[in-house]
């Protein structure tokens, strides 16, 4: 059992299954999840943590078929959790950057995420992602990045929910 969630703690059971899909595969749309809520810890005051492998009522669940699709389906060459991580850390250094469009990628992530693999007594891994505010601006997509229609170019972390960032905030 690993708490609530609250404005610095997310839970997400997976990176390409949706709880609310029924265990259907959908990379392309949920991996949007994690990349907004990685965002909007960016843009806040404090940052915060997002665990992939821990459902919403904050319990472990694993990442076992995230390992086995990603595997089967080429994104990563073996089903460990060295080679999970390399490939989320691919996909927060791709989908950043500051709001003056000067700094990019790797080189926000590189000093504002930590990517942390953990086993619990269970034995299920989770991957832990630390994420440190970003006091220099504002963070949003990349716009190189091809975003879905319902998808907002920045967001922030607000009474434990990521909200999409607005001019008039």
């Amino acid at each position: 059992y690993y708490g609530d969630e609250s404005d610095t703690l997310e839970f997400k059971e997976s990176l390409v299954y949706s709880t609310a899909g029924g265990m259907l595969p959908d990379l392309a749309a949920h991996k949007w999840t994690i990349l907004k809520t990685v965002c909007g810890f960016f843009n806040t005051f404090s940052g915060g943590e997002l665990l992939l492998g821990v459902n919403d009522r904050g319990y472990s669940s694993g990442l076992k078929n995230d390992l086995r699709y990603l595997h089967l389906q080429g994104y990563i060459s073996e089903e460990s959790m060295d080679k999970y991580r390399n490939y989320v850390k691919l996909l927060l250094d791709k989908a950043f950057m500051n709001e003056r469009r000067t700094v990019f990628g790797a080189d926000i992530t590189a000093n504002h995420v930590d990517l942390r693999i953990e086993r619990n007594k269970e034995g299920d891994e989770m991957l832990r992602i630390q994420v440190k505010p970003y006091e220099q601006g504002i963070i949003c997509f990349d716009r190189e990045l091809s975003r879905p229609d319902n998808v907002e170019s920045s967001y922030y972390r607000k009474s434990g929910s990521t909200q999409p960032m607005t001019k008039k905030v």
